[in-house]
């Protein structure tokens, strides 16, 4: 492998760490807002807020390292060649990529811990799920898009249920399902989608969105400042049609979406009043989002990653 090549190579690789790294700072932010929503409307649910908070982070992150190891585990013969998997370009080998696999997982359930027994019974429900979506779903652009879904919304319901804000997870489902089907779409993924199948997808996003609608509809209300989340909801609408074409692909795409995702849990403890943590989590996804542009401009430039996860 000549020069030219290693430099376009770790130049993917950066890509790829970026936006892996994007996607797990929202994963992040938004299971702290439901721990964060749910004290704040309930605070008789949750003792400590501060062991909460700790315990959610390690949920959000041990759940992340498990996801992206069986990702890769999974993935070594259909992904051999490329360089933004550490396992298929001998980084790391196979029994290190299953420790962190099951580290991920060990560290979920100790947040879970944290937050009580319904908590870890959720977790164990969402690792069942991550094992499932990396071993058979994600190739199943129908079953993949519904699920991945359900799996961000349910890291809001860690809190317990009902949940304290009852359009969260709704809200959390609905737009990552869409911003699922569209980076499917605009990154070209494989098996391809047809005009009619991405029809068809969409208008599964529309049904599946109004069914789990009827949780908030007949859960309990709170006094909740909804123009917060809705706010954000139509700045991923803008971002998406700003970003969502032929020339923005790939990780591009999923860096601004896991950097929204920062935003939108700001906007949800914004809503129920938690001012502290919504310029907190605000201002980090804001360092974050800055500091991951400044390592993306000093890499030598390359071609993204059709890839998304």
């Amino acid at each position: 492998m000549d020069a030219n090549h290693m430099v376009q190579h770790g130049a993917e690789q950066g890509s790829a760490n970026l936006a892996r790294a994007g996607l797990a700072w929202g994963l992040m932010s938004l299971t702290v807002a439901g721990v964060v929503v749910t004290h704040t409307v309930h605070p008789d649910r949750i003792g400590d807020p501060a062991l909460a908070v700790v315990g959610a982070l390690l949920v959000a992150m041990g759940l992340g390292l498990n996801g992206m190891a069986l990702h890769d585990l999974l993935d070594q013969r259909r992904s051999r060649g490329r360089i933004d998997h550490p396992l298929t370009v001998g980084k790391l080998g196979s029994a290190q990529g299953a420790l962190v696999a099951s580290g991920g997982l060990v560290m979920a359930m100790l947040g879970g811990g944290l937050l009580g027994r319904d908590a870890m019974l959720i977790v164990a429900a969402l690792a069942t799920g991550v094992l499932l979506y990396n071993a058979m779903a994600r190739f199943i652009p129908a079953l993949g898009m519904v699920l991945i879904g359900l799996l961000v919304a349910g890291t809001t319901l860690l809190g317990g249920w009902p949940p304290a804000a009852a359009w969260m997870p709704w809200m959390v489902l609905a737009a990552t399902m869409s911003v699922v089907l569209v980076i499917y779409i605009a990154s070209g993924q494989r098996p391809a989608v047809r005009p009619k199948v991405a029809v068809g997808l969409a208008l599964e996003c529309v049904v599946v969105s109004c069914v789990l609608g009827v949780i908030p509809m007949t859960a309990p209300q709170h006094d909740v400042a909804l123009w917060w989340p809705i706010g954000t909801i139509v700045l991923l609408v803008v971002l998406l049609a700003l970003r969502a074409r032929p020339v923005v692909r790939g990780t591009q795409l999923v860096r601004t979406v896991g950097l929204w995702g920062g935003l939108h849990a700001a906007a949800w403890c914004m809503a129920v009043g938690a001012m502290w943590w919504a310029v907190t989590i605000a201002v980090a996804t804001v360092v974050i989002g800055a500091t991951i542009m400044a390592l993306r401009d000093l890499r030598p430039k390359a071609a993204e990653s059709d890839q998304w996860l």
